[in-house]
């Protein structure tokens, strides 16, 4: 499914690259304090100007 000739490789490595992408944003998602980062963080922060 990947091919043949000198390119299969860096095929190869696209869909590993993919897949651990794919695992890595799953992971991130099962960390409730990560998902819900927007919840926790001001959306501005003002500067006084001195």
């Amino acid at each position: 499914f990947i091919g043949v000739g000198p390119g299969r490789g860096i095929g190869l490595l696209f869909i590993l690259v993919g897949a651990f992408i794919i695992v890595a944003t799953v992971a991130a998602y099962q960390i409730p304090r990560l998902r819900l980062v927007e919840d926790e963080l001001p959306d501005v922060v003002e500067h006084n100007a001195l």
